[in-house]
């Protein structure tokens, strides 16, 4: 559950985002949007590049829409490795 969720259910808690940059926790700003989880998907982001020496995108909608997919891809080789 998020904070934006938990407000709307119990005024008495905050709707202000879990890591601290002080906008609503919404699910989107939660996942995408808040600046330290910009910069996790832009580790990722970099990691993937690293391993398969391609460039990608970091931006929004290419990490939304792939990186997600590539990262759960790249647990389970390293479950087989």
């Amino acid at each position: 559950m998020l904070p934006h969720n938990f407000e709307k259910m119990n005024p008495n808690f905050s709707d202000v985002c879990w890591h601290g940059c002080g906008r609503t926790g919404t699910l989107n700003h939660m996942l995408w949007t808040c600046p330290d989880v910009r910069t996790f998907w832009a580790a990722v982001t970099g990691f993937i590049q690293d391993l398969l020496n391609e460039e990608i995108p970091n931006q929004f909608d290419f990490c939304y829409n792939n990186c997600v997919g590539l990262w759960l891809l790249f647990q389970e080789l390293l479950v087989l490795l």
